[in-house]
């Protein structure tokens, strides 16, 4: 069982997707790659995940912190990027800055944008039990890899040139943009709205 400590924790695997309403085509999806692919093959005693999506969070508080929190200190997360929904690439942009374990899923014949092509996505017909099957095969090889990897520090590839770590991107970025924002007095000084010029007598 997969574990950052020690101790008898449960590690959490978090669902990031499209939910949609109760009844809808977007749910009915979702539903189905969450209950008869991730935690049929993530929940057995195989790798022992808690697997949690964003509206079966009971605890008390603000949804969108629990949400951050779960996506951040989670072991894995699974993200499901069907449908591009926005949502679900903010929640995976976070995800991928703290380089830790990432799975992608997607509805066959998802287009994926270029920024994610580079990575392994499942690609999952939920009307094909063939499909389903190898998706269920893809996602255990995957997360076997996955949490053998993390022990031996897992990292994101192709997350930002040359790897740096967040607090170094954000410190150069604050550098190069700062001298931009300067005011320029040169200019202040012999510049003068049409307001201000005396009018002809």
């Amino acid at each position: 069982m997969p574990s950052n400590s020690g101790d008898d924790k449960v590690p959490l695997c978090f669902v990031v997707g499209p939910i949609g309403k109760d009844g809808s085509v977007e749910r009915k999806h979702s539903d189905l790659l969450l209950n008869a692919i991730i935690k049929y093959v993530l929940q057995g005693d195989e790798f022992g995940f808690i697997v949690k999506r964003a509206d079966e969070d009971a605890d008390p508080g603000m949804i969108g912190d629990r949400v951050v929190s779960d996506i951040i200190n989670a072991e894995l997360v699974v993200a499901d990027l069907t449908d591009l929904n926005p949502n679900a690439f903010y929640e995976l942009g976070i995800r991928h800055s703290t380089l830790k374990p990432t799975i992608h899923v997607a509805r066959a014949g998802t287009a994926l944008p270029f920024d994610t092509v580079a990575h392994r996505t499942i690609f999952i017909d939920l009307t094909d039990w063939h499909s389903i099957e190898q998706a269920s095969n893809l996602l255990r090889c995957i997360a076997s890899h996955r949490a053998s990897s993390h022990k031996r520090r897992y990292r994101v590839h192709h997350f930002w040139p040359h790897q740096w770590p967040l607090e170094d991107v954000s410190g150069t970025l604050r550098c190069e943009v700062r001298p931009a924002l300067r005011p320029c007095p040169s200019r202040a000084r012999w510049f003068k709205p049409p307001c201000a010029q005396p009018s002809p007598r």
